[in-house]
C-alpha cells in the first residue's frame, strides 16, 4: 500500500479537523483523532492511520490539541485524567518521520524555485501534480518489534460495586488492570495477587488492615473517598511507568 505525504494545504485541513475532533471529545485518542480528521480530504489522498504515522504528526496533533483547550468553554471540574501512556518510536517511526522531513524539504525547494524562474501559475501546476502520486515509503521501512512492559496490577479493598464501577470508567484505556475486594470479601478469602494493594481505612475493619501488613509492604492507606484513591492510584500508575521506560 502506497503512503500518501500531505502538501501543506492538506496538513492546514487535517489539522482544522483535528481542532474540532478535540473540541468535541476532549480525552480522545490521538490515532482515532487523526482518523477522523482526514476525513476531510478526499478518499484518494487519505492514508492508513497508525501509532507511528500519529507520531509522525506529534507536533500539529498537539498543536491542535492546545488550540482545542483553549477555544473550549468552561466546564465543571473534571475527575484528573490519568497520563496517556507514550510508546517510545520505533525504527521504523523514525524513518518514516526523516524520509517526510526529506520529501517536504525537496517540496519547498522546488515550489521556491519554480516561483522565482517561472512565477505563481508553475507552482500551482506543481502542487496539483505532486497532490495527485502517491510516495511509496515502504522500501524506508524497517519493522522493529515493540516490546511492552507488563500491565501493573492494583487491588483494591473497600469500596462497594457501585464505587468500584466509577474508578474502572475513570481509569478506562490506562495501562493497569483494576482488581476489587468488598470489605467483606477481604475478610474470608485469598487476596490475588497484585503489585500494589490501596485499602479503604474507612471502610473496612481493623482485622483487613492487620491481614494487609502481613500480605504485601507494596501498599497505600487511603484515609479519604473515591477521588483521594483516584490520586493515589494514578501517582503509583506514573511511578511505574517511569520504571518501565
Amino acid at each position: 500500500m502506497s503512503r500518501v505525504v500531505w502538501t501543506k494545504d492538506e496538513k492546514r485541513v487535517v489539522e482544522a479537523g483535528l481542532v474540532d475532533a478535540f473540541l468535541k471529545y476532549a480525552t480522545m485518542g490521538r490515532v482515532e483523532a487523526l482518523r477522523i480528521a482526514q476525513q476531510q480530504l478526499p478518499m484518494e489522498r487519505r492514508g492508513k492511520i497508525t501509532h507511528q504515522r500519529a507520531f509522525a504528526h506529534k507536533a500539529m496533533i498537539e498543536r491542535a490539541m492546545h488550540i482545542a483547550k483553549h477555544s473550549r468553554t468552561t466546564k465543571p471540574a473534571a475527575p484528573p485524567t490519568p497520563p496517556p501512556v507514550i510508546e517510545p518510536p520505533t525504527i521504523g517511526a523514525l524513518f518514516e518521520q526523516l524520509i517526510e522531513r526529506i520529501t517536504d524539504q525537496v517540496y519547498e525547494r522546488v515550489n521556491a524555485r519554480l516561483r522565482k524562474d517561472f512565477g505563481q501559475e508553475a507552482e500551482r501546476q506543481f502542487d496539483r501534480e505532486f497532490a495527485k502520486h502517491n510516495v511509496d515509503l515502504r522500501r524506508a521501512m524497517v519493522d522493529s518489534p515493540v516490546v511492552k512492559p507488563r500491565r501493573p496490577r492494583f487491588l483494591i479493598i473497600g469500596l462497594l460495586p457501585a464505587q468500584a464501577q466509577t474508578v474502572e470508567m475513570d481509569f478506562r484505556g490506562c495501562n493497569v488492570d483494576l482488581v476489587f475486594l468488598t470489605a467483606d470479601e477481604a475478610k474470608s478469602r485469598d487476596w490475588p495477587g497484585a503489585d500494589h494493594v490501596f485499602l479503604m481505612t474507612k471502610f473496612v475493619s481493623h482485622s483487613v488492615q492487620n491481614k494487609l501488613y502481613t500480605v504485601t509492604m507494596n501498599r497505600s492507606l487511603v484515609n479519604g473517598g473515591v477521588s483521594d484513591l483516584v490520586l493515589q492510584c494514578i501517582a503509583r500508575l506514573e511511578c511505574y511507568e517511569k520504571a518501565a521506560a
